[in-house]
Parts: structure tokens; C-alpha cells; sequence
């Protein structure tokens, strides 16, 4: 769900928007599709996600797990 969104958002994005941005790197290697990664250009990992068949609880999970990834990598 959240990949669909930044495809909404980045859809219609020229590469010298992007660039500007600050994401010249990741347009160079993605163009504007969406590549899940962390903040720290690690590439998504599933391990970390958890199914409750509910759309919303299952957001929720996936952004907390999210933000356990970001603490656990500031302290290192």
C-alpha cells in the first residue's frame, strides 16, 4: 500500500525533479518505480513483516517494524 502511494506521488516526476530532490542516485538505478528500501539504502527485507489479514493492523505492524529497523541501525 505504501509503494502504490509514492507511485502516485513520483508518477509523473521529471529526472531533474528527482535530481533536484536529492534522489538522483536512486532515479539513475530505479527510475521512478519503487524500490522498496530502508532510509540507509539497505533493500527491503520480508522477514520483517507480520500478517494479520487485517489492511490496517497489518500497516500498522509494518510500520512499526520500520521504526525498530531505524533505532536498531542508529546503534551501530
Amino acid at each position: 500500500m505504501v509503494g502504490t502511494i509514492v507511485h502516485q506521488l513520483t508518477d509523473d516526476v521529471t529526472a531533474q525533479e528527482m535530481e533536484k530532490a536529492g534522489l538522483g542516485a536512486y532515479y539513475t538505478d530505479h527510475g521512478n518505480g519503487v524500490y522498496p528500501q530502508a532510509a540507509a539504502g539497505w533493500p527491503f527485507n520480508a522477514a520483517v513483516l507480520a500478517v494479520k489479514g487485517d489492511p490496517i493492523a497489518d500497516l500498522q505492524e509494518d510500520l512499526a517494524a520500520e521504526q525498530k529497523v531505524r533505532g536498531s541501525n542508529q546503534l551501530n
